[in-house]
């Protein structure tokens, strides 16, 4: 029987489907970019779900097991522990979860979208990996362009739209709303900055300034406000010494996410409430909402998806009034996830997903800086976009989606590091003081 020897120690009867595995990554990508279109509706959510996207996620999850060829059982094992820790903290919470039928639902759409990011990535690889999260951007910055081009009726946000009225000339593409735009437009950059070979230099360049075109007449404030405080901290991690990328990049994550809050929560107040009360200024009476219900349920929140979007029994009625009511989220990732499994919860996937992987990468430097860039402005974008928005374990949301991509390039980034260590210890040139240092 012929059996692979994989960089894990593992010995594994055949290797996996690296094709496959691909694809099925490219697969979640295309639900995940176009799953703003697909789930539209000027209908308040009652956490029915779509069905056509669930399905095409089981068969995704069915084709990654026939990918994986799992000989041993631990090849199915690929999610870091600490963030084994909080999904079990989240599907822990369903137990007295307001809505159990919907949470699970969301729980387990959750759960599986990170299982096959996480599983495929270790199997396929860091290289593999970025490129297809560069040509996937790529193909839909060009979709959103197109969109703008040839039917501005429907890739601009129109006077008539249901609504926030500011969103009036926005561009959005195919993408349904202005901030998923510029999301996808913002992240784009570090992808094309970092880790990319020089002999395409001007392509890059093109797609570069494509993106930023793109992100600056979307009008979302947010991603234009963040993306480059996310490339200046890739950029940091790149050329500083290891010693102080340790301190500049943490301070610089603290620092520029409290202006972002200070930001909204301060800038032009009378004027932008004059405009818009669900702009700007208003997200603090949605987290006033919030706060206020943080202070009755502290310890356990409502149970995970048990919030917003689940019809008259969600706990904001109780809270708030009004156009708070029919908001689909708080506005703050981090808020709108204590509300959800508690402060202890809150604090468990915050530590999983922005406070482990950095110390994993501050401490490990035999990993490729310039890819490991790419992780951090991910990490940087993502942890200040939810000072102002909602994304962190949210299902499959682009924000979420990309973090959970830049997180599992780390264990992958290690796994090869490890091999490339192997590789040195069995050359023959390598000296016996080489070996022992690397044992």
């Amino acid at each position: 029987m012929n059996t692979e020897a994989r960089d894990d120690g593992w010995r594994l009867e055949k290797p996996a489907n690296r094709q496959l595995l691909a694809a099925c990554l490219g697969g979640v990508l295309l639900l995940v970019l176009l799953g703003p279109l697909m789930v539209y509706s000027d209908q308040p959510m009652l956490g029915e779900g779509n069905a056509g996207r669930q399905l095409a996620y089981f068969a995704l999850t069915a084709a990654v097991l026939f990918g994986l060829r799992p000989a041993e059982w631990r090849r199915l094992i690929a999610v870091p522990i600490p963030l084994v820790v909080a999904l079990g903290w989240c599907w822990l919470s369903l137990s007295w979860s307001i809505d159990p039928s919907v949470a699970l639902r969301r729980m387990i759409l959750t759960t599986l979208v990170i299982w096959i990011i996480f599983v495929s990535v270790r199997q396929i690889g860091s290289a593999l990996t970025v490129n297809i999260l560069r040509i996937a951007l790529c193909v839909t910055l060009f979709a959103n362009f197109v969109t703008v081009a040839l039917f501005p009726d429907f890739g601009i946000h129109q006077a008539n739209a249901i609504g926030d009225k500011e969103l009036v000339g926005s561009w959005r593409g195919i993408m349904m709303h202005k901030n998923f735009a510029g999301e996808v437009s913002a992240l784009l950059i570090p992808l094309l900055i970092f880790d990319a070979p020089r002999k395409w230099l001007w392509p890059r360049v093109a797609g570069i300034v494509a993106a930023a075109v793109f992100l600056y007449f979307s009008h979302s404030k947010t991603s234009l406000g963040l993306i480059g405080v996310a490339v200046l901290a890739g950029f940091a991690f790149e050329r500083l010494p290891a010693r102080r990328r340790v301190y500049v990049i943490p301070l610089l994550m603290v620092v520029f996410a409290a202006a972002a809050l200070l930001n909204d929560l301060y800038s032009n107040p009378l004027e932008a409430l004059l405009r818009d009360p669900e702009a700007v200024t208003g997200r603090s009476s949605v987290w006033r909402a919030l706060l206020a219900y943080l202070n009755d349920h502290l310890w356990l929140g409502s149970g995970y998806g048990s919030f917003w979007n689940v019809g008259p029994i969600s706990p904001i009625f109780k809270y708030a009034k009004g156009w708070i009511t029919e908001l689909a989220n708080g506005h703050n990732g981090f808020l709108d996830l204590a509300v959800q499994i508690g402060v202890p919860g809150a604090l468990l996937v915050v530590a999983s997903v922005i406070v482990v992987p950095l110390v994993q990468v501050f401490s490990d430097h035999r990993l490729k800086a310039q890819r490991v860039a790419i992780v951090i402005a991910f990490i940087m974008f993502a942890f200040m976009h939810n000072t102002t928005e909602s994304s962190l374990f949210d299902r499959d949301v682009i924000m979420q989606v990309m973090l959970m991509f830049a997180l599992a390039l780390i264990p992958a980034l290690k796994a090869e590091a490890d091999r490339a260590d192997r590789r040195r210890v069995s050359s023959p040139w390598a000296t016996a003081s080489m070996r022992h240092a690397l044992s």
